[in-house]
Formats: C-alpha cells, sequence, structure tokens
C-alpha cells in the first residue's frame, strides 16, 4: 500500500457495549497492531474496523491474520497449613483450577520441585509466600496465584491447676511451646462459647478451656476455677453509753453484712471483768465505774478466703463531770465568776435560772446550780458514706444505669463524689464536708410514698437524750422536692422535712429524742414524695449522738466590811513625829510598808495606805497623805569677783548647797538699784567696782532665814582677729609683725611670744620682728597677749606664717645615649614642697607637666638639652636645665638577596648578596643548625633534607645599634618519575605489571593512573602508586597491542597539577 490511513478498531459485546477500542494510523508498512485485553460480558463479540478518512485517492488497506486469544484465568490466592510432621506436597495442586495452564512458574523464598508442580518439602523448604506466574498472551497481562505456606510445630499449651480463689480470679497469661500467638480462654470446647481476653476476672465458679493454633494444628487445655465468698466480720462499729446499767448483747451493734457465727474477744487494756465472750453481751450493769472498753469479732477462713476482723469500742460514762467549785461566802461588793467549762469541755449548759452560757457571773447570794451535757461520739456507722455502700438497709434499688447514668430511674441511688456523675441531669455538688470528705448518698426520689431511703439501728441507754441530725440538699433546680419523714423504731421525729429548691443547698435536719425504755433505736428516712419528676436530692453526715449530764450546785453567801478612818491628809514642819490609828481592834492590819500594827509613826511625807481585815475576812482600805514642809535655810555669807564680760549672773548659784530655792533677793548697798531681779537675776555689763545683796527665804510652816552675797566687778581686754600669711625662705628678707595687732583694747598691758611646735629661733619678741632667712619649711606662730584682772581672761591675737622653701632642682634619666628609636625614663630628684608644679621641657619639642617620672620615646637623631622647673605651694619657683642631656644615634639597615630562592634537595647550595647599611658586624642563621658572620656567605643546605629554612641577618653598627632581616628559602624533592614502554604479563616472575616508577616530589594521595586501548576506551583505572595494571579488561587478558596510559598527580608542595601520557606495549 501507498496511502496512509486513519482507522479506529473497536471489539463490542452483544449489546454493543465497547470492550475494547484502540486508534491505528498506519501507512503502506505492515503493521502488527494487538489491542487492549478485555472481559467478555456476553457469549459473542463483535469486531468492528472503522475509517476515519472520507473517501479519495489512495484511502486503501488492507488487513491480514486477524487472531483472538483467550488470557489465562486469574487464580485465587490460598493458604496452606499444616503440623509439622516431614511435611510435603504440590503446590499446584493446592491452587489448580479445572482450565489451570501448566506453563506457570513458581517464586518464593525457597525454590520448589518438579517444575510446574512446586514440590514442597518440610525438610527443604521454609514458610512463606510462593507465587505461580503464567506469562500472558499478548494483550494480556501475567496471571499470578499465591499460596502461603505455614508448617507450624504442633502447638502445646502449659496445662493449668484447677484453681480456688476468694471472691474472683484473674485469667493468667497462657504460655507452652510452639504457640501459634491465638491462644485464648473459652467457656466452652474449640474455641466455642465466649472468648475471655488474658487478665479477665472471674467471679463466679466454672469451667475453662485454652484454645489455639491453626486448623488441623491445635491444641486444648481446661481447669476448674471456684470462687468462694469470704466470711465478713462487718464494718467497725463504737457505743457511747452515759453510765453503767445495761446489759449489751454486741451482736446487736455488728453490721448487716456480718456473718453469723464468729468469734469474740475482749481487747480492752484493762479487763471489764463482766464480758461473756461465748455469748457476746457485757453486763455493764456489774461495772463499778466508768470506762472505755475494747472488743474484737472474728470470722473463720472460708476455703481460699481469709478470716475478717471487726474492731469495737464501748464506753460508758467515760465523760467529763461538771464542777463549779466550793460554797463560797463573799463580801459587800463583791462578785465571783462560776465557770462550768473549766471541768469540761461539754456541749450543753443549762443553769437554774436556765441560762446556757457556760459562765455565770455571782453578785448576790445564793444557791447556783448548772446541769452540762455532753456528746457521745456518732453512733451511725458509715455516717458520711465515705465507706460506699455500707452499713445501711434501704428499700431503693443500687442504681444500674440508664439513659443518664447510674440513676437514670426513679427509686434507685448511688454512693458517688457528686450527684451529676450518678445522673446528667443533676448539678455539680460538693461533700457537706469536703477535704476530707468525698461521698454522699445521691438518691433518685420514687413516686411511692412511704418507701424507705435509708435505714440503721444502733444500741441505745435507756432514758437517755440523743441528738440526731442529718444534711440535706437538693440535686437540682427543682421545685418538686423531697418530703422526708424522719423516725425511731417506728414513731416520727419532728415534722416532714423538704429540701430547698437550690441545688447544692446543704440543710441540717436535727432533733433530740429520748430512748425511755428503749435499748436500741431503729432509725429510717421514709420519703412521702408521689411524684417522679424532680423529688431527687441528696444525704451526707448522719449523726446520733448521746446526751450525757452532770450536776453541780454552790451556795454563796454575803458579810460586812469593818469601818476604817485615817483622818484629813496632814501638813507639818520637818522633824514632828505623826502618829496614824487604824481603830478596829482585833482585826488584822496590813499597812503599805507591811506592817501589821493598829499604830503606825510617820516621820516622812508620803501616802499611807491601811488594810483592815476582820473575822469574817471581809476587808476595808484608806489612805492618808502626809506632808513635811522642809526647814527654811538662806545658806551662808558669802563673796565673788566676775568679769564685766558676762553680762548677767544669777546670785542663786552664790547659794551653798543647803540654801532653800525660790527665796527674795533686794540691793544691800542700794548701788546697783533695778540691775537686780527679786529672783536674783543680776545684769553687771554696767557695774564696776565692789557691791552687796541680801537673800531672804520665807517658811509656812517653818521660820524665815537670810544671808549675805559681796562681789566685785573687772574689765575684760580685747584682741584683734587671727592673721596668716606665705613667705619664701629668701635669703636676706624679714617680716614685721606689729601692723597685724592694730587697734586693740589693753587693761593692765601686753607683749609678744612664739608658740610654734618647732621654734624658728630668728624671731625678734622685743620689736616683734621675724628673719625669714634659709628658714625651713612649715608653720611658725606668734602671740600678741593682753593681760588682766581675774576673772577676766588675757587675750591674744594670733598671726601664722606659713614659709615655703625655695625648690632644689636635680633630675637624671636611665640611659644619656642609645639607638634610634630611643625611650628614655627621666627621674625627679628635686627637693620640693609636696603641693608643687612641675614643668618638664625637652630638647624635641615636648612638654610635659606635673609628672615626676616618665617615659619619653625620642624619634629623631639628635642631642637634646632638658629643663625642669618647678613651683613650691604656688608660691616659690626654681628651674634648671642640662644641655645636650640625650644623644640618639641612627640604626643600621639590614636587607640581603638569595640566589636561588627554590632549590632541589639534591643540589641544596645558595649564594647570599648582603645589601645592608651601617652594617659594621654581620650574623648569619640559616635554620638549620649553623652560622656565618662573613658578609656575603654561600651557605650549603643539607642534602635530601626538604623544608622551608627561615634564614636571618643581623647587623650591628658601630655605636651598638641592630637590624635584622630574613627570607624564607624552599629547598623541595625533584619530581623523579618515569613509565615503561613496555610489559609482559605471562605469569612469570618479572615484568607482569604496568605502573609508574616514582619517588619524589609528588603527592601520592592525588594519583590517579589510566589505561585506554586503541578505541579510546578506558580499560583501567588506580588511585594508589603501588597498583599498576595486570593487562585484563573485566577478568579476561586483553590481546597485545600498544595502548594509552594517563598519570595525573599534585606536587608535594602546592597544589600545582601535573599531567603526563605516553604509550606501553604489552607483549605476552
Amino acid at each position: 500500500f501507498t496511502s496512509t490511513n486513519n482507522l479506529t478498531f473497536n471489539i463490542k459485546d452483544a449489546n454493543g457495549l465497547i470492550l475494547s477500542t484502540q486508534n491505528v494510523i498506519n501507512n503502506s508498512i505492515w503493521n502488527d497492531i494487538t489491542m487492549p485485553a478485555f472481559i467478555a460480558n456476553t457469549t459473542s463479540i463483535t469486531f468492528e474496523i472503522i475509517t476515519n478518512t472520507v473517501g479519495g485517492n489512495g484511502n486503501d488497506v488492507g488487513f491480514d491474520d486477524l487472531r483472538l486469544w483467550q488470557c489465562q484465568p486469574v487464580p485465587q490466592n490460598f493458604t496452606f497449613n499444616a503440623c509439622s510432621n516431614n511435611v510435603s506436597f504440590d503446590g499446584y495442586a493446592q491452587i489448580a483450577t479445572a482450565n489451570l495452564s501448566a506453563l506457570g512458574v513458581w517464586t518464593g523464598p525457597s525454590p520448589l520441585g518438579n517444575g510446574h508442580l512446586g514440590s514442597y518439602a518440610e525438610t527443604v523448604n521454609t514458610n512463606g509466600l510462593y507465587t505461580y506466574t503464567i506469562d500472558g498472551a499478548a494483550g494480556c497481562a501475567d496471571s499470578v496465584a499465591n499460596l502461603t505456606i505455614q508448617v507450624n510445630g504442633t502447638p502445646v499449651i502449659t496445662p493449668q491447676a484447677d484453681i480456688a480463689a476468694c471472691q474472683s480470679y484473674t485469667l493468667p497469661a497462657i504460655t507452652g511451646t510452639n504457640l501459634a500467638g491465638n491462644e485464648r480462654y473459652y467457656t466452652q470446647p474449640n474455641g466455642g462459647g465466649s472468648m475471655l481476653p488474658v487478665g479477665s476476672t472471674i467471679t463466679n465458679s466454672q469451667l475453662i478451656y485454652i484454645y489455639g493454633g491453626q486448623a488441623g494444628c491445635s491444641d486444648e487445655e481446661s481447669f476448674q476455677i471456684s470462687i468462694q465468698t469470704p466470711l465478713l466480720a462487718g464494718t467497725d462499729n463504737q457505743a457511747n453509753y452515759c453510765g453503767p446499767g445495761v446489759n449489751l448483747n454486741l451482736n446487736t451493734i455488728l453490721s448487716s453484712n456480718a456473718s453469723l457465727g464468729g468469734t469474740w474477744t475482749e481487747t480492752s487494756p484493762q479487763p471489764s471483768g463482766v464480758f461473756n465472750a461465748a455469748t457476746g453481751v457485757l453486763s455493764s450493769s456489774l461495772l463499778t465505774g466508768a470506762g472505755n472498753y475494747t472488743f474484737t469479732y472474728t470470722t473463720a477462713a472460708n476455703g481460699s478466703c481469709a478470716g475478717d476482723v471487726a474492731n469495737f469500742t464501748i464506753n460508758f460514762g467515760d465523760f467529763p463531770q461538771v464542777n463549779i467549785g466550793p460554797d463560797t461566802t463573799l463580801c459587800p461588793q463583791q462578785t465571783i465568776t462560776l465557770n462550768a467549762s473549766l471541768s469540761g469541755p461539754f456541749d450543753t449548759y443549762q443553769w437554774n435560772n436556765n441560762s446556757t452560757n457556760p459562765i455565770r457571773f455571782i453578785t448576790s447570794p445564793g444557791t447556783y446550780s448548772v446541769k452540762a451535757g455532753t456528746l457521745g461520739d456518732n453512733q451511725i456507722v458509715n455516717s458520711d458514706f465515705e465507706q460506699g455502700n455500707t452499713g445501711f438497709t434501704t428499700s431503693y434499688s443500687l442504681g444500674g444505669g440508664g439513659t443518664w447514668g447510674l440513676v437514670s430511674n426513679p427509686g434507685t441511688y448511688a454512693i458517688t463524689t457528686s450527684p451529676n456523675l450518678a445522673h446528667t441531669n443533676f448539678a455539680v455538688c460538693q461533700d457537706h464536708t469536703p477535704a476530707p470528705g468525698t461521698q454522699m448518698l445521691v438518691v433518685n426520689g420514687s413516686g411511692n410514698p412511704g418507701s424507705t431511703v435509708w435505714c440503721q439501728t444502733v444500741p441505745v441507754q435507756s432514758y437517755t437524750d440523743y441528738q440526731f441530725g442529718a444534711w440535706v440538699a437538693n440535686a437540682l433546680n427543682e421545685t418538686n422536692v423531697a418530703q422526708l419523714q424522719f423516725s425511731i423504731n417506728g414513731a416520727t421525729l419532728g415534722n416532714i422535712f423538704t429540701t430547698s429548691t437550690t441545688s447544692c443547698n446543704w440543710q441540717q435536719f436535727f432533733q433530740v429524742w429520748n430512748s425511755a425504755g428503749s435499748n436500741s433505736a431503729n432509725i429510717c428516712v421514709v420519703n412521702q414524695n408521689t411524684s417522679n419528676g424532680g423529688n431527687d436530692f441528696l444525704i451526707d453526715d448522719i449523726t446520733f449522738k448521746p446526751i450525757c449530764f452532770s450536776y453541780d450546785t454552790v451556795v454563796v453567801t454575803f458579810a460586812q466590811n469593818p469601818v476604817v478612818n485615817l483622818g484629813a491628809d496632814i501638813n507639818a514642819c520637818a522633824g514632828t513625829e505623826i502618829v496614824l490609828d487604824a481603830q478596829n481592834p482585833g482585826s488584822t492590819f496590813a499597812w503599805n510598808d507591811g506592817s501589821t500594827a493598829q499604830t503606825f509613826s510617820v516621820t516622812t511625807a508620803g501616802n499611807y495606805q491601811v488594810t483592815v481585815t476582820n473575822a469574817n475576812f471581809c476587808s476595808k482600805t484608806d489612805q492618808i497623805s502626809v506632808a513635811f514642809e522642809t526647814p527654811k535655810s538662806a545658806g551662808n555669807d558669802t563673796s565673788a569677783t566676775w568679769c564685766a564680760t558676762i553680762n548677767s549672773i544669777d546670785l542663786n548659784n552664790l547659794l551653798s548647797s543647803t540654801a532653800t530655792a525660790n527665796g527674795t533677793w533686794s540691793d544691800l548697798s542700794g548701788t546697783f538699784g533695778t540691775t537686780l531681779t527679786t529672783s536674783g537675776n543680776l545684769t553687771v555689763s554696767t557695774l564696776d567696782g565692789t557691791h552687796q545683796a541680801q537673800y531672804v527665804v520665807t517658811g509656812v510652816y517653818c521660820p524665815n532665814d537670810t544671808s549675805i552675797v559681796q562681789f566685785t566687778v573687772n574689765q575684760q581686754p580685747i584682741a584683734t582677729t587671727f592673721t596668716s600669711l606665705n613667705l619664701c625662705n629668701t635669703v636676706g628678707e624679714t617680716q614685721e609683725l606689729m601692723p597685724f595687732v592694730a587697734g586693740v583694747t589693753e587693761t593692765l598691758g601686753s607683749y609678744w611670744v612664739e608658740t610654734s611646735n618647732v621654734l624658728s629661733n630668728q624671731f625678734n619678741a622685743t620689736d616683734a620682728t621675724l628673719d625669714v632667712s634659709n628658714l625651713s619649711a612649715g608653720t611658725y606662730i606668734f602671740n600678741h597677749v593682753l593681760t588682766a584682772s581675774a576673772p577676766c581672761l588675757f587675750d591674744t591675737t594670733q598671726v601664722q606664717i606659713t614659709i615655703v622653701e625655695n625648690p632644689i632642682i636635680q633630675f637624671s634619666s636611665d640611659v644619656e645615649r642609645g639607638c634610634f628609636p630611643l625611650e628614655v625614663e627621666f627621674l625627679n630628684e628635686s627637693v620640693t614642697a609636696f603641693n608643687s608644679t612641675i614643668e618638664w621641657t625637652l630638647g624635641d619639642g615636648t612638654v610635659y607637666n606635673n609628672t615626676s617620672n616618665f617615659e619619653h620615646l625620642f624619634n629623631s637623631v639628635d642631642c637634646f638639652d632638658v629643663t625642669l622647673r618647678i613651683t613650691a605651694e604656688g608660691l616659690c619657683t626654681s628651674e634648671a636645665t642640662v644641655t645636650d642631656m640625650i644623644c640618639v644615634d641612627p640604626l643600621p639597615i639590614a636587607a640581603f638577596n638569595a640566589n636561588p630562592q627554590q632549590v632541589f634537595s639534591v643540589e641544596p647550595q645558595v649564594s647570599f648578596d648582603n645589601q645592608s647599611t651601617l652594617n659594621a658586624q654581620n650574623q648569619w642563621s640559616f635554620d638549620d643548625g649553623t652560622f656565618s658572620s662573613v658578609e656575603n656567605p654561600i651557605h650549603d643546605f643539607p642534602l635530601g633534607e626538604v623544608g622551608n629554612y627561615a634564614v636571618q641577618l643581623i647587623v650591628t653598627s658601630d655605636a651598638g645599634c641592630k637590624d635584622t632581616a630574613m627570607r624564607i628559602i624552599y629547598v623541595k624533592d625533584q619530581l623523579l618519575f618515569y613509565c615503561p614502554n613496555t610489559f609482559t604479563p605471562d605469569g612469570d616472575e618479572f615484568n607482569n605489571t604496568f605502573k609508574p616508577v616514582m619517588e619524589s616530589g609528588f603527592d601520592a594521595y592525588s594519583f590517579v593512573m589510566k589505561i585506554y586501548n586503541r578505541w579510546g576506551e578506558e580499560i583501567f583505572v588506580s588511585n594508589d602508586i603501588l597498583t599498576g595494571w595486570d593487562g585484563t579488561y573485566v577478568g579476561k587478558m586483553v590481546m597485545n597491542d600498544t595502548y594509552v596510559w594517563v598519570v595525573e598527580f599534585k606536587s608535594d608542595n602546592d597544589d600545582n597539577k601535573f599531567r603526563y601520557e605516553g604509550h606501553v606495549n604489552l607483549i605476552r
């Protein structure tokens, strides 16, 4: 054909549905077209060829060899399990269907025998997944069958012995050998009934089966579980009785879950002696007194269940007895406090005036009695429900769950920490006494009135008051609340109690009940509400406590006080004796100083008190104040002399120490008039000469007295102000001091005196002149003294002169000459005052201020002057200069060239050209342990030793100045290698491999050698200098021929790369 065609091939089922389609573009060449595989949905199909080109010349096509192949069917996946026993079988037999091809191939973890049969032998093959694959025909995918073979060792389950357990048994892990891992516990044989996982808890007796393994390869064991119930002794309990007299059968206080037939034992520290252990009866009527008694109730072991023990405490009258004290006699206005709580504590009080306060204040005579009550311990078992669902009976059912939780149904209850946990519509509430309490009784109220919510029977003592209480709350916000009726022994207790309509609002029901002739109390809570809606409530902390009373009486009487009168307060002159009389002979007396007589003699002023106690022990107290006037004394006559500078004086200070104060002063001489006040204040600044004053003291109960003071007033000289000046100790200079004391006021005369710590010895006191020539530094003090009559004081004018010595200049340096640059340390050795200013001036123009010692670097070659100027105390200045004190010498310059700078280790000789200046001396160091002082040396470095040598030249000038130059000389290995041009890999002992011979100058780690044949094909590569080519390629010897080699590597001294290539002849 010469045309091009566009065709569509379709395969359709009998209903015309296209099952497979393909577009074909062909030309004049025959094309083999294979269509995709399909699955026929009907028993007949249609093959259709459509041309997609409309008419015209060349639209011609031919067809030949139309074929339809059936693809092999897809086998199922299979599993073969068997117990180990030399198993052998054909895999083909396990997967074969009626028309399965025998042309397939088996693959898997181990080869199967006999071709398509796939024979498996346990002793040869392993377990695993084996695949049988049949190649698909044209257009068909391969057909695959999977066969999982598992040959297992026969499982052996370890037998389990029969079990006897108390209350429950937990199924242990299953053990054995060759276990398949699917072993489980079952309630029936061969894995029948219910499957029980390991760890399941068994609570009833039954036969248990252990079964596991694979079909045809399993094991089974069985064992009997016997569950026993313990004989409980019940919960611990206690009973309180206000006193002996009740014969108590302890069996009546066992909790409802206790098993009968147990053993009673008394465990009291002090046994009662009246307990019958066989019957459990305590004959308390035979007890001789109050006390606490303890008992245990023990049940025997039941099979695998251990015995149980409950503890009981019985209290007979072991309560405090009230005591308000003995009968008492009181005095008038005396009171007494009667405190009943001191002998307690007690829970209730009732006085004969019906007061319930523990304290009573007594102010009048009479008979006073009190009745004190003590609450015993709570008789209710599990009163706070912390022990859970125990200790009480109820006609309600324990909540079993439902739509809203445990108490979804009316008439159910639960013990829980919050009502919301028992019913999702209930509120979240805390325990009535949280921390430590957590549990409470939560009730979904029944609509049947009279339903018993809670009941418990407790022992009681006849004719005794008991205090009953219970806390109740609404379980949700609801107006239809519970209507709870409390009762004891069938008789109602108080009115019907309703809760608050607000959730979680705890309220207490409280009543006092008398036991009359009863020995036990059956306490019940009944809900009388008839509605199921709402009517939900909480109960917690139920209490039932005996009230035990004790009594006491006291008689209070009153007596009369004695009459005591010490009289009015007394005043007298000192030295007079006063006698005080307390009267009331026959009584006892207590004065405030401890005296006990009826009378008391007083000689000193003070407050005096006496307490008189009569025969009835009633007391009366009186007191009196006795005052004594001190006898008056004006003191002795006296005299005094004063200086007018004191201005005024208090004449009272001149009186003798025995003089009485606050007398009256007067001018006896009549010479100073109003300058003296009657209180003794005298102004003396205007007086001069001698005068007299009189002092008089007047008494009230004692006589008057008089004294005279004679005094003289003198005048005070006055000096001028202090003067201070500073002077240099310049030779030939003097200082006059008289100008500094002009304007003084003299009285008796004056004189000059030097008072310096160290005298100047250069002061003329006659004419007050100081010679300062060469005077030592320091402070000199000169006083101009004015004399005076006592008690006026000498007065002094002081002149202070501070001498500052002129500085003595002296300085030095650590060096006077040196090499450039020269660092010099200057030292100030001058003698000068501490507070001095210093100025150094150096010849290079540098100035240093206020430093004594310093270092300076001279950066030029020259000789320099140095000047030091010092000013002491800002007053006295000295200066000195040293000409050409410092000289700086020039440095030599070290320099050289090396020829060559790089040599090989086989001929390591280098010539050095010294290009230094001012180099009077030369010292060479070649870094190989050798030295030279030749100006231009020629040096041989160690032969064959590669390295970098630091060559150093030190030059020294005539002045001893030095300079240093250094260069690195590189001594390297010379690159030495060659490649042979022929090798003979014929197996003899010579020349069997080709490789370059390399001796030095290369980096072995960068080495690579490649071999190419004449067509440029790489046939050998080596990165190891020791590994050569043995003439083979892919394990076979190549033919005799000429081959190209390429060698690449780096220098061992740097990163320089080398590449060499050549030819080698392979001759065999």
